[in-house]
């Protein structure tokens, strides 16, 4: 069996809107993403394939980018930097 690496790449959790934030802290997007928890400072995100009907319109923007990186994972973070060209809302 070959190892297997994925590609992360950390953004701030300023990315998301506070409606977003709030629909992951309370588990009700999980059917539209596959996420987990990052203590309380977060979530870790699976990058889709493609983007699905439902998810919440940042993340277009912020899957498409992951993708043309090559990411797998995101993490969003409190503390990590904003990324330039990625919409962001200060809460």
């Amino acid at each position: 069996m070959a190892d297997e690496i994925h590609k992360m790449l950390a953004l701030s959790t300023g990315h998301l809107t506070r409606a977003t934030a709030q629909s992951i802290e309370t588990d009700s997007i999980s059917d539209v993403l596959h996420y987990h928890a990052k203590a309380d400072m977060g979530w870790f995100v699976a990058v889709p394939e493609e983007n699905g009907p439902h998810l919440p319109e940042e993340f277009g923007g912020i899957f498409d980018y992951a993708r043309a990186q090559g990411v797998t994972w995101l993490m969003f973070d409190r503390d990590a930097a904003h990324i330039d060209g990625l919409a962001s809302w200060k809460w």
